[in-house]
């Protein structure tokens, strides 16, 4: 790879950037919106579920925690360390 970007071989960089990589991993982004969350399909293969063991069943605490996340214009964002 260090040869590869000292002679600005953007193919060779860009092969080895899209390879699949093993194991797994997350990226974690600053902000979700709540839309996301529930219209989407995961990698998974899995969606939101409203009813059944889903929303619906969840405690009132977890609900009240759901509605808390996305307050404030529609988005989940992460806490800075330090921010509020």
């Amino acid at each position: 790879m260090a040869g590869a970007i000292a002679s600005g071989d953007d193919l060779a960089i860009a092969e080895f950037f899209n390879l699949t990589a093993s194991p797994d991993y997350w990226i974690w982004r600053t902000s979700v919106t709540k839309a996301e969350y529930v219209q989407s399909v995961s990698v998974d293969g899995t969606t939101f579920n409203w009813t059944g063991a889903g929303f619906i069943s969840r405690s009132q605490g977890e609900r009240d925690a759901w509605r808390e996340m996305f307050g404030d214009g529609g988005a989940c964002r992460q806490n800075r360390r330090g921010s509020e």
